[in-house]
């Protein structure tokens, strides 16, 4: 699907510090999730996910 920029098209740079200022207040919230699930690593590592792409990108 190749689409055309629209007013609120964000570019790869853009985009990647929108996902991480998303994962720092996602993490405010982890202890909560973490407390129900504690076994459950699926938020943890995708926060980290995503910053490794953020931090990549960086360069």
């Amino acid at each position: 699907m190749n689409r055309e920029p629209g007013p609120l098209t964000l570019s790869e740079e853009d985009s990647r510090v929108v996902d991480v200022w998303a994962a720092d207040r996602v993490e405010r919230t982890l202890l909560l999730s973490e407390a129900q699930a504690p076994t459950d690593t699926r938020a943890r590592n995708a926060i980290k996910g995503v910053r490794r792409v953020g931090a990549m990108a960086a360069r």
